[in-house]
């Protein structure tokens, strides 16, 4: 018993380093491990047919739902975006059409503020024009009274004539409008000892003056106008009149009277 014991005893025990026997079949070839395809897990042809737990089961149920339920809300949205894109593009043309009315309304004031600043430019051009005009008449004899500057002709001549003469130095007979006028004018004859002609004159049954304005303020000398006024229609300040403000007489146009010319200031840098 104890040399059978020993024999076992030192078949159990395997000295370090040794190399076991590989256990052989029939023919002492060892046994064929199990082949596995390049690539293939092991483990996982199982785990691919297996069912996921009931827990996974509910979560992907809830997903679906949740998904169901969001495409069931861009339905139902879909309109209302659609009405939104709309008003968004009415709005978007409805701005447009206002910038380009406003830009329009723009442009036409810009042009219309280069005509006004043409124009202006233009006038002012003409009004320096006229006042270094003015300055030559005031230098070469010309008399300024109220709003006007005054000139006596040197020659006496027919009404036309004298009408021409004040027109071809931008002036016109002179109008008789107001009192101090005609005072002024009447010192002006006595100091020329001549009888002056005035715009007056008889047309279309109605004494004019020459801008077409009616007669309304008269300084007729007694008994005047007299005789036809068709044949004696123009009208002079005599020079020997004797009573202040009343010096006018209606006589023939054909007579030859010294001109009174007349540039209203007013008018010339006014109007």
């Amino acid at each position: 018993m104890a040399d059978t014991k020993g024999k076992e005893a030192r078949k159990d025990s395997v000295k370090p380093g040794a190399k076991q026997k590989t256990p052989t079949g029939k023919k002492g070839k060892a046994p064929r491990k199990a082949s596995v395809k390049p690539g293939a897990k092991k483990g996982k042809a199982k785990d691919a047919t297996k069912t996921p737990p009931a827990g996974e089961q509910v979560t992907l149920a809830e997903e679906e739902g949740k998904e169901e339920e969001e495409e069931e809300e861009e339905e139902e949205d879909s309109p209302i975006m659609r009405y939104a894109l709309a008003l968004l593009c009415i709005l978007m043309c409805c701005c447009s059409a206002v910038l380009f009315s406003r830009y329009t309304w723009i442009l036409n004031q810009a042009e219309e503020l280069a005509y006004r600043l043409v124009d202006t430019n233009n006038k002012m051009a003409q009004l320096d024009s006229s006042f270094e005009d003015v300055q030559q008449k005031v230098k070469s004899g010309w008399k300024l009274y109220e709003d006007s500057i005054y000139h006596v002709g040197n020659t006496s001549m027919t009404f036309n004539n004298s009408a021409k003469q004040c027109k071809g130095q931008g002036a016109k007979l002179v109008t008789v409008a107001r009192k101090k006028v005609q005072l002024f004018l009447e010192e002006e004859a006595k100091a020329a000892k001549a009888d002056l002609w005035i715009g007056l004159q008889w047309e279309t049954n109605k004494w004019k003056w020459p801008d077409g304005t009616e007669l309304t303020t008269p300084f007729w000398a007694a008994g005047q106008p007299d005789g036809d006024p068709s044949d004696k229609a123009c009208v002079e300040i005599s020079h020997t009149c004797t009573t202040r403000e009343e010096c006018w007489n209606n006589v023939r146009c054909e007579e030859k009277k010294r001109p009174v010319c007349e540039v209203d200031l007013k008018q010339l840098f006014i109007s």
